[in-house]
C-alpha cells in the first residue's frame, strides 16, 4: 500500500468518525435538520426517527403531506410543525411496564392497532394518561415539554396519583400498565425527566422508557369530560374512534357537563386534575356545569372574549400561518365547512 492510499483510507476514516459523532451528539439533542416538499408523513418521521434515534408513533388513520425545512431544530418543535400540518396533536409518553411485550402492547393501542380489552393496559384512560400537554385535552394547546426537567416533591403518594402529578408538570403522559402498585415517593429539583420516571420506576419494580406519538383528531382519543355513565356508552372504542352520538358534537357536549354537574365537590375536582384541566379553567368549567342550560351559551360567549382565551386563539392562528403552507391552509379551509355539517346535532 502506498503512502498516498493509506492517506486516503487515513481521511475518509477520519471523515466518517467526525461524521458519526456528529450525528451522536445530534441525536443526543434531538435535533433535526430536514428540507422536504409534499412528503408523506410516515416518510418524514423516518427520516426523524434515523436522525434523532427517538420512537414516533403515527395514528393509524392520520395521512398527510408535509413541507419542512428546519436545520438542527428541537424534536419537539419539529413535532409542533407537523402536528400544525396534519391537523394532529403530539405528546410524549412515559410507559412503566413488566415486559416489553407490554410496551409493544401501549405503543400498539396509541397507533391505534389493538383494542385495550385485551391488553394489560385497561385502565390507560382512566388514569388520564390524556391530560394537560403533549396530546392535549379537549381544553388546552399541545406545549410539550418545555426544558425536559422536573422539580417535585411527593411522599408516599399513590401511582394513580403520583404519575398523574408528574404528568401534569412535565407535560408528558407518565403511565402504568395495570396492576402497578406501591407508593411513590420523590424530591427532585430541576431533574431531567427521564431520570425522575427511572427513579419512580425503581421504587415501582418496573421497566420503563419512552416514546413520542402523533394523534390526529386535533386531540387523543377518548377524552370525555365525565364518565360515562350507561353500559352502551361505556363500551370502549380503538384509538382514533371519532364517532359521535346521534346528538352530535354539542349534543353530548352537553350531555357531559350534565353528568359533571351530579358529582360531588371533591368528584368534579378530581375529575378535572384527572383530565388536566389548567387551574385557570377548572373554575369557569364548574360554574359552566351548575348554570342552567339556557344561560350555558351566553357564559361561554364571555369566556371566548377573555383575554386569556383570546391569547391563546392568537397564539393559535399564528402558529398555523406560521407552521402550515398556503395551498395546507386552502385544503382545510375546505374541509371546514363539511366538519361543521357532521358536527351538528
Amino acid at each position: 500500500m502506498t503512502k498516498k492510499t493509506r492517506i486516503i483510507i487515513s481521511a475518509i476514516a477520519l471523515v466518517t468518525v467526525v461524521l458519526f459523532v456528529i450525528r451522536v451528539q445530534q441525536a443526543r439533542r434531538d435535533l433535526v435538520t430536514l428540507d422536504v416538499v409534499n412528503m408523506p408523513l410516515r416518510k418524514v418521521i423516518r427520516k426523524i426517527e434515523w436522525q434523532t434515534w427517538e420512537s414516533i408513533d403515527v395514528q393509524k388513520n392520520l395521512e398527510a403531506s408535509i413541507t419542512l425545512n428546519v436545520k438542527r431544530v428541537p424534536l419537539t418543535e419539529v413535532l409542533e410543525i407537523l402536528a400544525e400540518q396534519s391537523e394532529a396533536r403530539w405528546t410524549l409518553f412515559y410507559p412503566l411496564y413488566t415486559a416489553k411485550k407490554s410496551y409493544n402492547e401501549l405503543r400498539q393501542i396509541v397507533r391505534g392497532e389493538k383494542s385495550q380489552s385485551d391488553s394489560v393496559w385497561k385502565s390507560f384512560n382512566a388514569r388520564g394518561s390524556f391530560g394537560f400537554g403533549g396530546a392535549g385535552s379537549e381544553f388546552a394547546e399541545n406545549l410539550g415539554v418545555s426544558d425536559g426537567t422536573l422539580s417535585l416533591t411527593l411522599k408516599d403518594q399513590t401511582v394513580e396519583s403520583g404519575l398523574r402529578s408528574i404528568s401534569r408538570l412535565s407535560n408528558a403522559k407518565v403511565v402504568a400498565e395495570d396492576g402497578t402498585s406501591g407508593k411513590i415517593t420523590l424530591n427532585v429539583v430541576q431533574t431531567p425527566l427521564k431520570k425522575a420516571v427511572a427513579l419512580v420506576a425503581k421504587q415501582l419494580h418496573r421497566s420503563h422508557s419512552h416514546f413520542y406519538a402523533l394523534l390526529g383528531g386535533g386531540r387523543p382519543p377518548e377524552v370525555a369530560l365525565v364518565p360515562r355513565t350507561s353500559e352502551a356508552n361505556s363500551e370502549e372504542r380503538p384509538a382514533g374512534d371519532r364517532s359521535r352520538g346521534s346528538e352530535g358534537g354539542r349534543g353530548n357536549i352537553m350531555q357531559r357537563l350534565e353528568e359533571f354537574q351530579q358529582l360531588s365537590a371533591a368528584d368534579q375536582q378530581k375529575k378535572l386534575n384527572d383530565l388536566g384541566v389548567p387551574a385557570e379553567f377548572q373554575s369557569s368549567l364548574q360554574q359552566l356545569a351548575q348554570m342552567p342550560a339556557e344561560q350555558r351559551g351566553d357564559f361561554i360567549q364571555q369566556q371566548i372574549q377573555s383575554p386569556q382565551i383570546q391569547g391563546r386563539i392568537q397564539d393559535r392562528m399564528l402558529k398555523s400561518l406560521t407552521f402550515t403552507t398556503p395551498e395546507q391552509r386552502a385544503a382545510r379551509d375546505r374541509r371546514t365547512p363539511q366538519r361543521m355539517g357532521q358536527n351538528r346535532p
